[in-house]
């Protein structure tokens, strides 16, 4: 027997169904073919595995909605409407499904109506993709934008952006004091420490990644004028919710007139323990001057003992003058620009100064004066 073209037509047409539900329910991603009278003809393989729903579970559109979208679903029926009604040819929507495997997760949607089926029907085939992880990390992004804007704001030194492994810096506002950087950098390390420094800088980078625990090192960094500054730089990770490192934020402070004045500090403390040690342990030394003195005192009297003391001991009285007032100066200094335990260290050490400046003016006196004594 003959077959007619019609029933040809329809034998093709059945076979092109059969192909294409067989397409629907292999493919790898979630989707749904459903028909205009919201029957849901088949699900994707995929689709029951990250649901927990087949065809039996959901036999209209409606229950596949009601059971599956947890937010957005009169959206969801609205764009599905205006689909079959022609007033879209596609549609792309996003919204929150409960999954039975994975829990809340975030779908974007994508449907057209490709045709009709054998009973003259029209149909959808919808397609999604989880964009969960996705949309998480945008989220995490606009945070940490917020986070490091505010922080800049709210910070005086320089504010930097780091990634997890520290080898591309993201963004970091030099407030003045180091150069900006606005995109993102993996030459910083030779734009921002100087070659000697950089051994312990990245010693100290890995050990901060290996425990996940503040960066934290004195360093010194070419600052904007061009001349060699210091920093004290401490930077956080941030983590995601598994406990990886997403980034570090960070701070550069401005310390280079601390440290001169450290600087300052040292050398006048050397030179106090220099001039301490030769009075203390030079003794004999002042006893050959003072015999001097006595014998030139005889042979010029009292005037001449003044004018010998004066030419014996001025320069160490000069010295401690000016120690005196560096003293002075550098306590200014410190309140000006120092804070916390930083300031009280030095303000320890001029005190220490102090000390040891009138130690050194006491002895000098007392020597003197013993000898003016003696003669007269």
């Amino acid at each position: 027997m003959v077959k007619s073209v019609s029933e040809k037509a329809q034998e093709a047409l059945k076979l092109s169904e059969e192909q294409f539900r067989r397409a629907v329910e292999d493919s790898p991603i979630p989707m749904i073919m459903q028909a205009e009278d919201g029957e849901v003809l088949h699900v994707s393989r995929s689709f029951t595995e990250l649901t927990g729903y087949g065809v039996s579970d959901v036999p209209t559109f409606d229950n596949w909605v009601t059971k599956t979208v947890y937010d957005g679903a009169e959206a969801v029926r609205d764009h599905m409407h205006k689909l079959f009604e022609g007033h879209k040819r596609s549609i792309n929507v996003s919204f929150t499904v409960r999954s039975h495997k994975y829990g809340i997760r975030e779908w974007s949607f994508s449907a057209s109506s490709p045709g009709t089926l054998s009973d003259g029907r029209r149909f959808i085939v919808g397609m999604a993709v989880d964009v969960t992880e996705q949309e998480e990390a945008e989220e995490a992004l606009r945070k940490s934008e917020e986070q490091f804007r505010e922080f800049i704001t709210r910070s005086s030194g320089a504010v930097y952006l780091m990634s997890a492994d520290w080898s591309v810096m993201r963004q970091l506002e030099g407030k003045d004091f180091i150069a900006d950087t606005l995109h993102p950098n993996r030459t910083w390390l030779a734009k921002y420490i100087l070659p000697n420094d950089r051994k312990p800088v990245l010693e100290t980078i890995k050990h901060a990644i290996e425990t996940k625990s503040m960066f934290e090192m004195e360093h010194r960094v070419p600052r904007v004028d061009g001349s060699i500054g210091w920093t004290w730089s401490r930077a956080v990770p941030l983590l995601d919710k598994s406990g990886a490192i997403v980034e570090w934020i960070g701070t550069a402070v401005d310390i280079t007139a601390r440290k001169k004045a450290e600087q300052i500090l040292k050398r006048r403390l050397k030179n106090l323990e220099e001039v301490k040690e030769r009075l203390e342990g030079g003794n004999t030394d002042l006893e050959e001057q003072t015999m001097t003195i006595e014998r030139f005192a005889e042979q010029r009297r009292a005037a001449a003992v003044d004018q010998t003391t004066r030419t014996a001991f001025g320069d160490v009285r000069f010295l401690l003058l000016g120690m005196t007032s560096d003293t002075q100066l550098i306590r200014e200094e410190v309140k000006n620009v120092i804070e916390g335990e930083t300031r009280q260290r030095i303000l320890d050490y001029l005190a220490s100064m102090e000390e040891t400046v009138g130690y050194i003016g006491r002895l000098l006196h007392d020597n003197v004066g013993a000898q003016k004594l003696s003669k007269e």
